[in-house]
């Protein structure tokens, strides 16, 4: 069957024991000789990272405005609030006269609330700090790469290449310029690939060999629980949308797998590892969603509880884009006629893109050519060169991964249906195309390590990947990737000044009142920008209005405060001292000076520069 494992002796991959390449009589031990390449890889696509973005020291101390959606907005608020406290604890300083409480809310994953939360100790300031934070994501996920290449059981000099490749492909930078600076860093990914080579069986199983080297009696069991058990957990801390396709895919691999060995009438004993595989991970991602789902004695409505199964359709994603290179592709002419396609396309116009490479297509292209190759291989040919690569279990596996992953990832697909049956929290089905690109280039990398065996010939097939690399990923991005770079000084000025000014740990009552997290644009405020004074005024002691979570009684203070009359009322009550205005909300100044008056009557002032776009006045 298509995709499906054979028998463990028909994989062509090198033996796993001292690795490719390390010379014997080398003390370097294989670990430390491992980790070092892997910190290689990342390093290489840090520094690509950093000059691909056009980015200097100025810059990475500067807001990043990209991105339509206001989110990238939202990133820099969660990480001056790793600052200020821990995430997973009220802040004070948002949602006067109560607090916000980001942990009710699906903003980041926890891994990436520990890095921030440790980047902290070191860094004070919130714009650097997620700066720092996205731009080291090339190198965490260039580091994962290595190793799951590694893991695919391809040579040093292969995953390197194919773990940078990884690391910088379109999908990360446009991520970035979108401001969704925690999909970006797309680590987990590699830790789903190994997952479902795992679920693959032991053709395939990156970890059955070295667990069933040991000594003990009990240690290959122990190794095997271990290595699962630690991949699992580390994916469950990562983005939900990769721990739920990594559930939904090596679900599938199980089912399909099971199905294939019952027709067969064999054991069924060898899907034991994959469904402990499934089942700790499915532990792991329960007990964190059980305990963000306890209210605490605040939050009483869901988050995305107005999310409809619908938008799964409108989120997904189309086979066409899927083969279509990047807009920022280098190859001349591609990126006009990309572009022109999405112009005119009126299939899913809201989904995010899918960030193609030219080597995932390639990838995906010999996938399709393989599997339909498994259809028509004649049996007299088994033991050939062409049918031993054919009878790859690692091929095998990624071939039955991509297909379950496209089921859900295409319009009209398995995704509307999860929506419906399961939940349609998980609606931007189309992120699914970095799983789908990684496992294209995994295939890629199996069939060049697999086919060039001499040295000189792996040489020459990797140059040509790092050329076409080069050109397609990388040349493009200063003309596709624009991150705005803004200094805010104007607004920094006015808050430093308010805080010299005002009583410490004043309360500010913000106009328009807007609610959190995403509320929608108002004119010309975009979404989360009122907590933009927040997040530059980060040596502060102002508390500010904005950021109470809709559907938490911390948040509900402010709701109905959308008239003066009941704005007046509500600042009164809260004990606010002061009132911070972002004009671009508001059709004219009579406008919002109609709630100023309404507070203070005539008997107000502006604090620092009253021609501004923000002001903040005062009794």
């Amino acid at each position: 069957m298509v995709g499906m494992p054979i028998r463990p002796s028909d994989s062509v991959a090198p033996a796993v024991g001292r690795p490719a390449g390390l010379a014997s009589g080398t003390h370097v031990p294989a670990v430390v000789r491992q980790l070092g390449l892997a910190a290689l890889t990342g390093g290489i696509a840090l520094v690509v990272a950093w000059f691909a973005l056009d980015l200097s020291l100025e810059a990475m101390s500067m807001r990043w405005a990209s991105g339509a959606t206001g989110d990238q907005m939202l990133h820099y608020i969660v990480s001056a609030s790793a600052i200020d406290h821990s995430l997973f604890t009220p802040n004070l300083r948002l949602g006067f006269p109560e607090n916000q409480n980001l942990f009710f809310a699906p903003m980041y994953d926890p891994a990436s609330a520990v890095a921030l939360s440790a980047g902290s100790l070191v860094i004070s300031d919130p714009v650097l700090l997620l700066n720092v934070y996205q731009l080291g994501g090339f190198f965490v996920t260039g580091v994962a790469g290595y190793l799951m290449f590694r893991a695919l059981r391809v040579r040093e000099l292969t995953s390197v290449v194919f773990g940078a490749v990884f690391a910088l492909a379109p999908f990360h930078f446009e991520r970035v310029e979108l401001g969704h600076a925690f999909v970006a860093n797309y680590w987990g990914v590699a830790v789903l690939v190994v997952l479902v080579l795992v679920a693959g069986g032991d053709g395939a199983d990156p970890i059955a060999k070295w667990a069933d080297a040991s000594q003990s009696p009990k240690g290959p069991v122990v190794r095997r629980l271990v290595a699962i058990l630690i991949m699992t957990f580390a994916l469950s801390l990562t983005n939900s949308y990769y721990y739920v396709f990594a559930a939904i895919i090596i679900a599938g691999v199980i089912v399909v797998r099971g199905v294939v060995l019952l027709v067969a009438r064999r054991g069924v004993r060898s899907l034991l590892w994959p469904v402990v595989t499934l089942g700790s991970l499915v532990v792991f991602v329960g007990v964190q969603l059980a305990i963000l789902s306890l209210n605490f004695g605040d939050r009483y409505q869901k988050y995305f509880s107005e999310r409809l199964p619908l938008e799964s359709e409108q989120h997904a994603g189309k086979i066409t884009t899927l083969l279509l290179p990047w807009p920022g592709s280098g190859i001349p002419g591609v990126s006009s006629r990309v572009e022109a396609y999405a112009q005119y396309t009126s299939v899913s116009p809201y989904a995010e893109p899918t960030g193609m490479s030219v080597l995932a297509i390639l990838g995906i292209a010999l996938l399709v050519i393989w599997a339909l190759g498994r259809f028509v291989l004649p049996s007299t040919t088994a033991g050939r060169p062409a049918a031993t690569v054919l009878t790859d279990t690692r091929l095998s596996v990624l071939a039955l991964a991509f297909w379950i992953g496209l089921l859900f990832y295409v319009v009209g697909g398995l995704g509307y249906l999860f929506a419906v049956l399961v939940t349609p929290e998980i609606r931007s089905w189309v992120r699914l195309s970095i799983v789908l690109a990684t496992i294209g280039l995994a295939f890629l990398a199996v069939l060049i390590d697999a086919t060039a065996r001499r040295l000189w010939s792996l040489l020459a097939v990797l140059g040509v990947v790092v050329v076409i690399a080069a050109v397609d990923q990388v040349a493009g991005v200063p003309r596709a990737v624009d991150l705005q770079p803004t200094s805010d000084a104007d607004l920094r000025a006015l808050v430093a000044q308010a805080d010299s000014e005002l009583e410490r740990d004043c309360g500010v009552a913000q106009l328009p009142v807007k609610g959190f997290p995403e509320s929608g644009p108002i004119l010309g405020l975009g979404d989360y920008e009122l907590g933009l004074p927040y997040v530059v005024g980060a040596d502060s002691t102002l508390r500010w209005s904005y950021g109470g979570v809709s559907g938490t009684h911390s948040g509900d203070f402010w709701k109905d405060a959308d008239d003066p009359s009941s704005f007046a009322r509500a600042v009164s009550e809260s004990g606010a001292c002061a009132i911070y205005v972002d004009r671009a909300a508001f059709e004219s100044d009579g406008e919002w000076e109609a709630y100023v008056d309404a507070v203070y009557g005539d008997d107000w002032t502006f604090i620092g520069n009253p021609d501004g776009r923000q002001v903040i006045v005062a009794p």
